[in-house]
């Protein structure tokens, strides 16, 4: 069992460096429909863009074989991979303090690089006994 259960943040406007993380309603519509389209087994997706820094961040409860739903966020720039820095203030935004993520690198079978400067946060379920 999952010690918590992540959920989609409801928030709009939280703040990163200054600029606001805005809630992009009609792209994550859009995202929603072409996930499914492609096979992958999302309950919810929301798209925020970071106002001035042109970051663009996906959330997704993704369905997981073993676990059920999981927490999923990705963050992508134009040209620029995110900064360490970047990757654990949206940790702390999305996923809080109770609940641990991991970026995964998947044997070369299971590797998807649709965007070469997007980094991935998954949910880890507690069972895995990893802290």
């Amino acid at each position: 069992m999952l010690k918590q259960r992540a959920v989609l943040p409801s928030w709009n406007g939280a703040e990163l460096d200054g600029k606001r993380i805005v809630y992009d309603m009609p792209d994550s519509r859009a995202t929603l429909v072409w996930m499914r389209a492609n096979g992958q087994q999302t309950h919810d997706v929301r798209v925020y863009r970071h106002e001035g820094s042109g970051m663009t961040i996906i959330a997704s409860l993704d369905e997981s074989r073993a676990w059920g739903p999981l927490l999923h966020v990705s963050i992508a720039f134009a040209s620029r991979s995110p900064s360490w820095r970047e990757i654990k203030a949206l940790k702390a935004l999305f996923y809080g303090d109770s609940i641990a993520c991991m970026m995964v690198l998947p044997e070369a079978d299971n590797y998807v690089n649709a965007h070469q400067n997007c980094f991935h946060l998954w949910q880890t379920p507690e069972r895995w006994d990893m802290m």
